[in-house]
């Protein structure tokens, strides 16, 4: 494995051509050979670092620098969308609650409505009063033939005594 698929596995962004050969120039170990015109003007800049740990140092402190801010922003981006996951469960976990509530609330308003229909029905049936001539049409009856059993009894009972008097 190379360490771009490394890097690229870890979630490291791969270097780019540019930053490995500046890397490969900045840590190279032998010394730069001498230019053949060995009178430079002194006004002009080395081309080579003269410090190479100093000007590494510093590369490697743009180049962390740099990883740290992006790192930074997406760190802030998690931040946020989490933040904004929090409010939407929080938004949702009312709704819920808020239609459970409702929902309850329904419920109990039609099983109270059933209870009373079924109350009406069962307190005063439709054949109530029906009924209720009715088993005093059969009261009366009853007493008007018990009365009549009576006075037949009272008729076979002077019948019997007459006959063995």
């Amino acid at each position: 494995m190379n360490s771009a698929s490394v890097a690229k596995k870890n979630g490291i962004p791969p270097r780019t051509p540019t930053s490995i050969a500046l890397w490969s120039h900045l840590l190279r170990k032998e010394p730069l050979p001498a230019p053949p015109n060995s009178e430079i003007d002194p006004l002009l800049a080395p081309l080579a670092p003269i410090d190479k740990n100093a000007t590494s140092t510093r590369v490697l402190l743009y180049d962390t620098q740099g990883h740290l801010e992006r790192f930074s922003i997406h760190v802030e981006k998690l931040c946020s969308t989490i933040e904004d996951v929090k409010r939407e469960i929080s938004t949702a976990n009312t709704l819920f609650q808020s239609e459970h509530e409702k929902l309850a609330g329904d419920i109990i308003d039609l099983v109270n409505r059933s209870q009373m229909h079924i109350l009406k029905a069962i307190a005063e049936p439709a054949q109530a009063a029906q009924l209720l001539q009715l088993t005093k049409d059969v009261d009366r009856r009853m007493e008007t033939l018990e009365k009549r059993m009576d006075a037949m009894q009272a008729v076979i009972f002077r019948l019997v005594l007459d006959g063995r008097g």
